[in-house]
């Protein structure tokens, strides 16, 4: 029995990080989540009139290539209580397991159809879960770098997910200050094993970006703030869950960022040194 209850001991590890942010964070990311700011500034006259949901968050080009990350997670708030957040032991877990700590992984950025530098999403999400529960065996993603939008994860016997953006923008990108923020709003919907209907949850994740060319040894070449705010979807028909929600957010995590240009690999015994 012990070997089993490990084994569905993982799974439910699993479906708890790739339903508590994993998905969102490494679907948007660039590095983590993109994300970018409210209303302001550029943000203010272009956010409300555009669903720019075609093409996907375009990157610097110093972006491409993989890179080593440490994440993060500084603040955890749920502002209308527990009680009305679906995943009140995702949260109580990340409360008690991932508040404060430093998580390594890698995030990789590549190329497009149209030459543009975007998250390799599927990759980027399988990275990060796997940095956070070990190794997924038989998970399967489906996405498409050029239809980007839209991204499907199924685990093993156990739940499904399916990812889709609803609406992105994409701040000008300030290459004197090298500065970046973007933002997306997606809809994540979970098949669960034993429920008749999905479990649908909204979020937004906005990311604010920067970078510089060089960097001291050991310091980081981006850095990135991240905030992901997850927002209650009543079933149909709950209407007091309805009215006291009235928009606001169940949860909202802040992350902080760090890249690094892969450590080169150890030359092989023996092998010859640069010339």
């Amino acid at each position: 029995g012990g070997a089993g209850a490990g084994a569905a001991g993982a799974g439910g590890r699993r479906a708890a990080v790739l339903g508590g942010g994993a998905l969102a964070a490494a679907g948007a990311l660039a590095a983590p989540p993109p994300a970018s700011a409210g209303n302001g500034g550029a943000f203010g006259k272009v956010w409300g009139a555009v669903t720019k949901t075609k093409g996907d968050i375009s990157y610097p080009a110093g972006f491409e290539g993989c890179w080593d990350v440490r994440g993060r997670l500084e603040t955890l708030e749920t502002p209308l209580g527990l009680e009305v957040v679906p995943d009140a032991k995702q949260i109580e877990r990340a409360r008690r397991e991932d508040l404060g700590q430093t998580l390594a992984y890698q995030q990789c950025f590549r190329t497009n159809a149209e030459g543009a530098v975007v998250a390799d999403r599927a990759r980027n999400t399988l990275l990060l879960a796997e940095a956070m529960a070990g190794p997924i065996p038989g998970a399967e993603l489906d996405w498409d770098i050029d239809r980007p939008n839209k991204l499907k994860v199924r685990l093993p016997g156990s739940t499904s997910y399916t990812v889709t953006v609803t609406k992105r923008f994409e701040g000008d990108v300030d290459e004197e200050a090298q500065r970046l923020s973007t933002s997306e709003f997606f809809e994540q919907v979970a098949d669960v094993p034993g429920r008749n209907t999905p479990a649908v949850k909204a979020s937004r994740l906005l990311t604010k970006w920067k970078w510089r060319d060089q960097a001291p040894e050991g310091q980081p070449l981006i850095v990135a703030t991240q905030i992901l705010t997850d927002f209650v979807v009543p079933a149909e028909g709950d209407e007091a869950l309805l009215l006291r929600s009235q928009g606001k957010p169940s949860a909202v995590w802040t992350y902080k960022l760090a890249f690094f240009p892969p450590a080169a690999p150890e030359p092989a015994p023996g092998a010859p040194g640069p010339a």
